[in-house]
């Protein structure tokens, strides 16, 4: 079996993993909780379980898109090769709308819609602008690649 499709494998199995505890009853969901006017420090923590989850795994792929974005541009300045930078600034521009969908979940920004649409909204467009800057990114990249004088670099 070849390398690519080891990795293809290897992904699918790997993206597929949280399927199945999740088709065999396993509830991944943070389970609402009602507050009482007195609460305890150990109730309003069960009550925030799921925003801080959320935090925290947004707060995690920002990190990694910034931490994926300085490789790129490291990885160009060894090989200067261009394909990488521009999907690194993709990551950026992903990671920068991510941050303002979680300070908006978060009600860090204060907004005049109801947090119901507001929060959906701001997940739905950081989502769109992802996809989109990604597909810019990568079609930049090519037209890059298919445009320069250099043959592409293959080395990682």
């Amino acid at each position: 079996m070849t390398s690519p499709k080891k990795l293809t494998i290897g992904l699918f199995f790997l993206c597929t993993l949280p399927f199945l505890p999740n088709m065999l009853g396993i509830d991944f969901g943070a389970a609402p909780t009602k507050v009482d006017i007195v609460t305890t420090q150990s109730s309003m923590l069960e009550a925030l379980q799921g925003a801080i989850l959320h935090t925290i795994l947004e707060w995690s792929a920002i990190s990694i898109a910034c931490i994926g974005a300085i490789f790129a541009f490291v990885h160009y300045y060894y090989h200067r090769n261009i394909t990488l930078p521009i999907m690194g600034l993709a990551l950026l521009s992903a990671a920068s709308i991510d941050i303002f969908h979680t300070l908006a979940s978060a009600r860090v920004i204060d907004a005049q819609a109801q947090n119901t649409d507001f929060i959906p909204f701001t997940w739905a467009l950081s989502r769109l602008f992802n996809a989109s800057i990604m597909t810019v990114g990568a079609a930049l990249s090519l037209w890059a690649l298919h445009h320069s004088n250099n043959p592409p670099c293959t080395s990682i």
